[in-house]
C-alpha cells in the first residue's frame, strides 16, 4: 500500500504532462527510492487498470514510467512483468491512437533499442493525435 505523501508525490508528477515523458521519469527515479520502484508501478497499473487514472495524458506518462523502470540495455519486452498489461492496453484502447502508438513503440525491438530517438516520433505522433482525437 502506498503512503499518502508517495501517492500525492505520484499523481503530482503524472500531473506534469508538459514535460518530456523521459524527463518525467528521471524525476521519478530522484523522488523515490529504488526499493520503492516495483511498488510504485503495481500501484499506477491498477489505477490505470481500474480507470482511476482517466486523463490521457497522465495515462501515457504512467505508462512510460512503468516501462523505463523495466528497461535494461539489452531487454527483450518478454523480460518486462508488465507486458500483459501493455497488450491489454493495446487490445483496450485500440481507439484511441496515442496509447496504441506510445504502447506499441515501447514494444517494439527499436523503440527498446533507442527509445530516445524514437520517442520524439512517437512524442509528435500523440501530440498530433490529441489535437485531432480529444
Amino acid at each position: 500500500m502506498l503512503a499518502t505523501k508517495d501517492l500525492t508525490a505520484l499523481l503530482g508528477l503524472l500531473d506534469e504532462d508538459d514535460k518530456p515523458f523521459e524527463t518525467l521519469a528521471t524525476t521519478f527515479n530522484r523522488t523515490f527510492n529504488k526499493p520503492d520502484h516495483f511498488k510504485l508501478a503495481c500501484s499506477m497499473h491498477y489505477m490505470l487498470q481500474d480507470d482511476l487514472i482517466s486523463e490521457i495524458t497522465h495515462r501515457l506518462t504512467a505508462l512510460f514510467i512503468i516501462y523505463d523502470l523495466n528497461k535494461t540495455d539489452n531487454s527483450s519486452p518478454n523480460l518486462n512483468a508488465f507486458l500483459p498489461m501493455f497488450l491489454d492496453m493495446l487490445e483496450q484502447h485500440q481507439a484511441h491512437i496515442s496509447i496504441t502508438t506510445l504502447t506499441s513503440n515501447l514494444l517494439l525491438p527499436r523503440g527498446l533499442a533507442n527509445p530516445a530517438k524514437y520517442l520524439k516520433e512517437a512524442d509528435a505522433l500523440i501530440a498530433e493525435s490529441l489535437k485531432k482525437y480529444p
